[in-house]
């Protein structure tokens, strides 16, 4: 007998080729706390670089308790007793692209999407 992990992966390959270019983000993934964090007003985002966070900010845990899941980026919310938490996408879904399509070497992005819902229809996505 096999044992078949349902586990959701935590990290994808982190380097990506166009040509005869290549870039390779790996040094960047945080391993262990802390993540990348930013702060624009009332609102966080905390996020990693091909691979899920290291934590599940305590907004997310306040506000889905022991569904709160993993991602590669979250937006949240705690103010004055009012807290908000949104998936910013899923490692699952990272997609390599080029900053300028007409100037390769200028760079790469990566995308992640399928977050949380923000208009009912559309996905959160971090870029």
């Amino acid at each position: 007998l096999f044992a078949v992990s349902t586990a959701v992966p935590n990290e994808h390959s982190c380097s990506w080729s166009y040509g005869n270019l290549h870039w390779d983000l790996t040094p960047l993934i945080q391993h262990v706390p802390p993540d990348y964090s930013l702060t624009r007003g009332a609102w966080r985002f905390d996020m990693n670089v091909c691979a899920n966070t290291n934590r599940i900010p305590p907004a997310c845990k306040s506000e889905y308790g022991e569904t709160a899941r993993l991602a590669p980026g979250y937006q949240t919310l705690m103010k004055d007793g009012e807290t908000a938490c949104y998936y910013m996408g899923n490692v699952n879904t990272a997609v390599w692209g080029l900053l300028d399509e007409n100037k390769p070497e200028d760079g790469v992005k990566l995308t992640y999407s399928a977050g949380t819902k923000c208009d009912g229809s559309t996905g959160r996505s971090m870029e």
